[in-house]
C-alpha cells in the first residue's frame, strides 16, 4: 500500500529490537531502528515493562505516526505444527482447526490464541498442508498489554 508504514518489534530474553519501515512513492525504506539489551535474569513482567518504555521512547523520537505493528516472540513461546488435511476442508479450515486443535497441542482452546497459514495446496493429491501457530493467552497477553 502506498505511504503505509510498519513498526516491527522483536522481544527476546535478553533484548529488544525495533525497526520502523516507511513506504514512499518509489520504495520502502528503514526510517529508524534500535536494539536494546535487557537483563535476562529479570522477571518477564519487568522486562516487558522496560520494553514498553523503550518502545514509547523510540516512537516519540522517530515521530512514528499510525503504523501497522508486528510483534515477534521468542521461538520457545510458541508451538508450531505442520498439519495435513483433505483439500475439501479448505473452506472451513478455521472451524476445523478450532474443533480439532486439542488433538494437535496439549492445551485447551480457551487458553490459547492460534493462527494458521496454508503452505501447500496440492490439487493433484487433494491435500492441504497448513502451518499452525499457537501461543498461550497468558504469554501473549503480557506482550499485548505492554502499558500495564
Amino acid at each position: 500500500m502506498l505511504f503505509q508504514s510498519g513498526l516491527g518489534i522483536f522481544l527476546h530474553d535478553d533484548g529488544l529490537s525495533i525497526v520502523y519501515l516507511k513506504n514512499t512513492f518509489k520504495k520502502t525504506q528503514v526510517a529508524g531502528h534500535a536494539a536494546y539489551a535487557l537483563d535476562s535474569e529479570k522477571a518477564l513482567k519487568e522486562r516487558v515493562g522496560l520494553s514498553a518504555e523503550l518502545i514509547n521512547d523510540f516512537i516519540e523520537s522517530k515521530n512514528v505516526s499510525s503504523s501497522d505493528v508486528f510483534i515477534g516472540l521468542p521461538r520457545e513461546s510458541v508451538i508450531l505444527r505442520e498439519l495435513e488435511f483433505p483439500l475439501a476442508v479448505k473452506e472451513n479450515l478455521k472451524s476445523t482447526l478450532r474443533y480439532k486443535i486439542e488433538n494437535y497441542v496439549p492445551m485447551k482452546l480457551r487458553d490459547i490464541y492460534f493462527d494458521y497459514q496454508i503452505i501447500v495446496e496440492d490439487k493433484a493429491d487433494k491435500k492441504l498442508k497448513v502451518l499452525l501457530v499457537v501461543v498461550q493467552k497468558d504469554t501473549l497477553d503480557q506482550y499485548l498489554n505492554l502499558k500495564d
